[in-house]
């Protein structure tokens, strides 16, 4: 659109300024003690650049007549500074860490990725972007300095035969890996595809992982400082964030479930000094309403939710820290509707984890025996299909008592523990 951005400087230091239309307008960040630098812009207007404070640099976004703040989150402070942006906002710069290694960062959908060449020593340098999502910069190595050209495509889908992922996040002790995510798509007891997901300030930490999004796994995340609550959309890439909210931090994450029965994934919120138990509704990525669900004594811990009431139901376990007893509390229309307990374990073992009960349907194998057999797969000779095959009738006959005798036992309320499996580790 013929505008361009860049800096100047006079007797007051370095000032940022934008050419367009043959007009100059200087820009200055509020912030700034020591200059502003213009370096990139997009076809919506939007500038990116640097300024300094007393602290050091840092990036910012100047869009709609406001300036924001970038400061890459495991950078040193005052380190931070920002070079290109593409016509989708999605941004380049650069940051020192804790140790003066020098690298790039892309910066996309509210998402930090730390870009290192892999030829690179201590310095990579990303200086911008176009709209392709293709990045331009420079390194240096023993021999010298380089420039580079990086092209970042989406992750790809799960490979076939992946029926689990699972994400890691690097240590905050390790200043190489310090906030990155990374997500393994698992399948046949292998790990058969791990990608980077991207990387979040270590003041943020993972609280837990549910179905929020539309689809989507969301993975969600408090800032330690804040109680601020970020959720990210994760579909092998995380392809949406947004910003929740902020709670108290004395009110602690316990779990994500259908509490309110209309389909949707709730957050359970636990207050660490009263015990009381708080919903909060969520859709489209908002916090819509929340209601208390009363207050249980300190000495019950969060174990899980799990459909211990009924398939699809999302009730909430707690266990005894002194005794070891279970106590399952029935959750509907974000009341507490009911509760019983599940028996008591020995401390030595700990919990692991909840899982639903995913029980083969028996009619399903009949159909698949009767299938099978050349003689009587047809729905009008199915009756002679155990005329000849004696055994199978009577193993499917078998198969279909024994459900039925299921659905009676987990249909009656004193053997809601059948519902309920404990992964649990002997110490």
């Amino acid at each position: 659109m013929g505008q361009i951005v860049g800096a100047y400087q006079d007797g007051g230091g370095f000032h940022g300024f934008l050419l367009s239309g043959g007009s100059y307008t200087t820009l200055d960040d509020s912030l700034a003690t020591g200059g502003t630098t213009a370096s990139g812009i997009n076809d919506a207007g939007q500038i990116v650049g640097t300024y300094t404070d007393a602290s050091g640099t840092h990036g910012f976004l100047l869009s709609n007549g406001s300036y924001t703040t970038l400061d890459d989150p495991v950078a040193l402070a005052g380190t931070t500074a920002a070079f290109g942006i593409n016509d989708s906002g999605q941004i380049t710069g650069s940051y020192t860490d804790s140790i003066g290694h020098v690298h790039g960062f892309l910066l996309s959908g509210g998402t930090y990725t730390t870009l290192d060449d892999p030829s690179a020593g201590n310095i990579t340098r990303a200086a911008g972007i176009n709209d392709m999502g293709q990045i331009v910069g420079h390194y240096s190595s023993v021999s010298g300095n380089h420039r580079f050209l990086l092209t970042i495509a989406p992750n790809p889908a799960p490979p076939a035969g992946t029926t689990a992922s699972m994400i890691l996040r690097g240590s905050n002790a390790s200043p190489a890996v310090a906030g990155q995510y990374e997500i393994y798509n698992i399948g046949n007891n292998a790990i058969l595809a791990g990608y980077q997901l991207g990387q979040v300030g270590t003041d943020w930490q993972f609280n837990g992982l549910g179905g929020v999004g539309g689809g989507n796994t969301t993975m969600l995340l408090r800032n330690a400082g804040t109680g601020g609550f970020e959720l990210y959309g994760v579909s092998n890439n995380i392809v949406s964030a947004a910003f929740l909210g902020t709670v108290g931090l004395d009110w602690q994450f316990a779990g994500f479930g259908d509490f309110s029965s209309r389909g949707e994934s709730d957050m359970i919120l636990r207050n660490g000094n009263t015990g009381a138990l708080q919903v909060y509704g969520i859709a489209n990525n908002q916090i819509t309403d929340t209601a208390s669900l009363g207050t249980v004594g300190l000495d019950w811990q969060f174990a899980g939710v799990a459909p211990v009431r009924g398939p699809g139901t999302s009730d909430l376990v707690l266990r005894n820290v002194t005794s070891g007893a279970f106590e399952v509390y029935d959750i509907a229309n974000n009341q507490i509707t009911g509760a019983a307990s599940l028996g008591q374990v020995g401390l030595n073992w700990q919990l692991g984890g909840l899982s639903p009960i995913r029980r083969p349907a028996p009619w399903a194998a009949r159909t698949q025996t009767l299938n099978s057999c050349r003689r009587c797969g047809s729905r009008r000779r199915r009756r002679r299909h155990f005329e000849h095959h004696p055994a199978r009738g009577r193993d499917i006959a078998a198969a279909v008592a024994d459900d039925a005798a299921a659905r009676v036992r987990v249909s009656s309320k004193s053997a809601a523990a059948e519902q309920l499996r404990f992964a649990a580790v002997r110490e």
